[in-house]
């Protein structure tokens, strides 16, 4: 039988109420590989820039490019593995100011930085904070390469553990 990291124990549980605004965590660099790059393409980003390292070598941007989808979806993948979420993510709500500075090349070695913004206790699940984080991938450079914010709903302390709640905070 597996167990779900969702369903920690109890005493070792962590909840959205002890994450620190303005807190800035930091992943794991992950270099790019032309063959992830173009293997993400083929699934859900078909462009030639891609896909064809001859071809993207004559385009604007000199040489094959990872897609900014895929940039995304490492970006949380980075977040994610370094543990600060472990037992607390229940689900992403939304995804805002998402922006491609720079290109992605292979070789880059990338790593996201991100910090919480903002937090408060859902009012129709006060289980349950509604918590919004800033994420940044940058390069070997240190040049950043995306930014977005990302709505999540994360376990928030149980009232009863609790003599205050969360402030009140618009994300």
């Amino acid at each position: 039988m597996t167990t779900d990291r969702t369903d920690l124990d109890a005493a070792k549980r962590r909840y959205a109420d002890d994450l620190e605004n303005g807190h800035r965590y930091v992943s794991s660099a992950h270099r790019m590989t032309q063959q992830e790059i173009i293997e993400f393409a083929r699934q859900y980003d078909p462009q030639y820039l891609h896909l064809d390292a001859e071809a993207a070598r004559a385009s604007s941007f000199g040489g094959l490019i990872a897609s900014g989808l895929q940039s995304v979806a490492l970006c949380w993948k980075l977040a994610q593995a370094t543990g600060v979420f472990d037992g607390m993510v229940l689900a992403g709500i939304g995804l805002d100011e998402i922006r491609w500075h720079k290109p992605v090349y292979v070789g880059d070695e990338v790593r996201v930085e991100f910090s919480l913004l903002e937090s408060r206790r859902s009012q129709s699940r006060p289980d349950c904070a509604i918590t919004k984080f800033l994420y940044e991938m940058k390069n070997q450079r240190d040049e950043r390469v995306l930014s977005l914010k990302m709505l999540q709903l994360m376990r928030a302390r149980p009232q009863s553990e609790t003599s205050s709640t969360i402030p009140q905070r618009n994300p």
